[in-house]
């Protein structure tokens, strides 16, 4: 698992991302949910993190493919000591639905919240939050309280691990 971020909110905005996309590959089984626990997530996460943390955990590798990408990282609020973090994504996913049944393709965009918190020397998740949209139509003027109207960072770089 990525760790050692920055003190500052690209640091925040950076560890945000990693959350979700090492949340989803140990969901799918593809990484060790004890691993993504243990280098990204705060001693005490909310309710609802320790939740997606417990469907996750022990899962066998599936054939099924969700891959989670960013498209727009924006930090709505920092402290040295928190910070909360919105994500706007596309999903890519590739399986079947049912036994037998013919192999599907969906794509989904939706907006993640992350909070984090300095903690060990490093941004860790406390909360994780996620909502269905918007379509990349629908952002061409995005409402005044949409995290899309925040600045959004600058920095976007990917490496591919299989």
């Amino acid at each position: 698992m990525p760790v050692g971020y920055t003190h500052d909110p690209a640091g925040a905005a950076t560890a945000a991302v990693n959350v979700l996309q090492a949340l989803t590959q140990a969901g799918q089984g593809r990484a060790r949910m004890d691993a993504v626990v243990a280098g990204l997530v705060a001693r005490d996460p909310s309710p609802g993190l320790r939740a997606s943390i417990g469907v996750g955990r022990d899962r066998a590798e599936s054939r099924d493919v969700v891959n989670i990408v960013p498209a727009a990282v924006s930090v709505a609020s920092y402290s040295p000591l928190s910070a909360r973090v919105s994500v706007w994504t596309m999903a890519i996913s590739r399986g079947a639905i049912s036994d037998g049944a013919p192999v599907s393709v969906i794509t989904a965009w939706a907006t993640h919240t992350v909070d984090v918190v300095w903690e060990d020397s490093d941004w860790k998740a406390k909360d994780t939050t996620g909502q269905v949209g918007p379509t990349p139509d629908q952002v061409v003027t995005p409402d005044a309280d949409s995290p899309l109207a925040q600045p959004i960072q600058s920095g976007y770089y990917s490496f591919y691990v299989n």
